[in-house]
């Protein structure tokens, strides 16, 4: 990944483990602790920095489309 220094280019690793987390439906600390984040407001902060949303907000996206479109979950 080029243009990206290795913490961030890790940071974005770590940030795309914790989507796949909660679209399992994870609770943010409980992905925040998984993924080494010194605690949830750091590990929310950053994924709201990266991402543009909250991770909470992110996964009622997520069940909102799921439940619009059932497929998605198969």
């Amino acid at each position: 990944h080029i243009g990206m220094t290795p913490l961030q280019y890790h940071m974005q690793l770590r940030l795309l483990e914790a989507r796949n987390q909660l679209r399992k439906n994870d609770n943010a600390l409980d992905v925040a602790i998984r993924l080494g984040f010194y605690d949830q407001s750091h590990f929310i902060n950053t994924f709201r920095k990266m991402m543009g949303i909250t991770p909470h907000l992110y996964s009622l996206s997520l069940n909102a489309s799921q439940q619009m479109n059932p497929s998605l979950t198969r």
